[in-house]
């Protein structure tokens, strides 16, 4: 994957589209769950990194606890070297502008399900993608431009999501 490069006008569109998010009343509910508690839940990688869960979204009545990938960093790293993922959880990669952004699997260890985002918090594909592990690995695009990519355990989202609206007013308070 090949993030584009941060920019103040980036900065500027990221921080408007958070601030939408937090107005927009979708079909797709999220809650955040209290931060900084003895409970909060991680994934671990095989290199010993722990990965936060800090959101809770309900998308068709299945519960995710998500992490969220909002730099180029974390967006990179995604979720290689996680040797197990458990049903109720994945990752949610947030971008400044509307874009194809394309996912390989390369050092990621389970197959996942990607659900791409529009600016319009309408789901515009999913695609389940398989673990690679010879070069050169294959790409995972979405047939239209997203701005957010939410990956999830295989087959947790099939695509009969797609054109479905989703709510994602808890990330503002906490990308601020």
């Amino acid at each position: 994957m090949h993030p584009p490069r941060q920019t103040s006008s980036n900065r500027r569109c990221l921080s408007s589209l958070l601030s939408l998010l937090s107005l927009t009343s979708c079909t797709f509910p999220v809650s955040s769950p209290p931060m900084n508690t003895p409970h909060t839940r991680s994934i671990e990688t095989t290199t010993g990194q722990r990965i936060p869960l800090t959101h809770r979204i309900t998308v068709e009545e299945k519960t995710f606890d998500v992490a969220l990938a909002t730099t180029d960093a974390e967006r990179s790293q995604g979720l290689m070297h996680v040797p197990t993922l458990p049903e109720d959880t994945g990752m949610l990669f947030v971008f400044a502008e509307p874009d194809i952004y394309g996912f390989w699997m390369k050092n990621t260890l389970v197959p996942l399900t990607g659900v791409w985002i529009d600016h319009e918090y309408a789901v515009v594909d999913v695609l389940d993608m398989q673990p690679c592990t010879a070069d050169p690995c294959p790409s995972y695009a979405p047939a239209l431009p997203a701005t957010l990519v939410l990956e999830l355990p295989l087959g947790a989202i099939t695509r009969a999501a797609i054109g479905q609206k989703i709510t994602l007013s808890a990330l503002a308070p906490l990308l601020e």
